[in-house]
């Protein structure tokens, strides 16, 4: 188990890093601000680790990258979303974006199990992975992102269509903003 931890915490910064370098060649024309990722030590409440790898300004909501078990399958998975603690921000974002990606499901903490770590009642059906998801906690917490079933790669391999999915996610919901200007333009 501690092998495992390991490879995904490296997996999760790996993969991050490899966003974050994909999405730096595309962020002309829009808000958005990258940072170098970074990732706590310890495993969050959802037996996982998240990375931040910027955001859309000041104050505006954060771009982060989850590998963790709140889907509720047996193994890690990844969760790319944007994340603030004004529900007015992330609204925003679902408003802007709704005709890319609509949102299909909202999960609440009454959709959570608490044991040891929090983790989804129901697990995430294959057809909800990357179908966009609203994420409200206790008023405090919100997100809009979409979790990547990407089959996972011997030890900490960084699976390159996952990196795709994830920029391309980030980019057109940022470019969906009305500050938004065309690409090349």
């Amino acid at each position: 188990m501690k092998t495992q931890n390991r490879n995904d915490k490296i997996l999760l910064l790996k993969t991050a890093r490899a966003v974050y370098r994909d999405l730096k060649a595309r962020v002309q024309g829009t808000a958005l601000r990258l940072r170098w990722p970074n990732t706590s030590g310890r495993r969050d409440d959802t037996d996982g680790w998240r990375a931040s790898i910027g955001n859309l300004g000041k104050g505006e909501p954060g771009l982060q990258i989850w590998l963790d078990h709140l889907s509720g399958h047996p193994d890690r998975k990844f969760n790319f979303c944007y994340f603030s603690e004004k529900h007015s921000k992330i609204h925003r974002l679902t408003e802007s974006a709704a005709e890319r990606f609509p949102v299909q499901k909202t999960i609440t903490e009454d959709d959570m199990g608490y044991g040891d770590f929090a983790i989804l009642k129901e697990r995430l059906r294959r057809h909800e992975f990357g179908e966009a998801i609203f994420e409200a906690y206790q008023d405090k917490w919100f997100y809009f992102g979409i979790y990547d079933l990407s089959s996972r790669l011997s030890g900490a391999k960084v699976n390159s269509k996952a990196v795709a999915r994830a920029a391309d996610f980030f980019e057109e919901v940022a470019r969906a903003l009305p500050s938004a200007k065309e690409r090349g333009a």
